[in-house]
């Protein structure tokens, strides 16, 4: 079976695609533990010693995080200003896996390549590398190709902890 079809990023996708990389980096478990513990001890300092800096560096990290995200964002936005005539994706879905062409060139991922897949109501976010990857956006596609997505992504991708699908 051959699904065929073409996607045209918006804004609001460059940006979740940036958004979900960013904290697919930042929230690995050894990071969560690390800004936990961290964060948790300076937070706490001051019942321990009696000296309130430490709380307030604590504070001032958990703003330069949340400051970090919406700094990300935002450059995201300015990145798809800057891209957004190489933005229309040319797609076609089939058994051996995933065809794209861009104003580069013709790339075949094949389903076994992905690493990691997570699937959203409006996004497939896919990467066949830790740094490589891209969204399929759901509005371009029916039923029955986000089943077929799905099916070989569960058949084929070797580490099947990586998977997060709805369906």
């Amino acid at each position: 079976m051959e699904y065929q079809f073409t996607q045209k990023w918006t804004k609001e996708d460059y940006v979740a695609f940036a958004t979900n990389h960013l904290l697919l980096n930042f929230l690995k478990i050894q990071n969560i533990i690390l800004y936990s513990v961290s964060i948790t001890y300076l937070l706490i300092t001051p019942l321990l010693t009696g000296n309130w800096a430490f709380h307030f560096v604590g504070l001032g990290l958990i703003a330069i995080l949340g400051g970090y995200v919406l700094m990300a964002r935002r450059s995201a936005a300015k990145g798809y200003e800057r891209n957004k005539e190489s933005l229309s994706i040319d797609f076609i879905l089939n058994d051996t896996g995933l065809i794209y062409e861009t104003k580069d060139g013709k790339v075949t991922e094949n389903w076994e390549q992905f690493s990691s897949v997570k699937e959203t109501e409006k996004y497939f976010f896919m990467y066949f590398a830790a740094n490589k990857g891209f969204l399929l956006a759901k509005r371009d596609l029916n039923d029955e190709m986000i089943l077929f997505i799905r099916n070989n992504l569960l058949q084929h991708v070797v580490n099947q902890k990586k998977l997060k699908l709805l369906g």
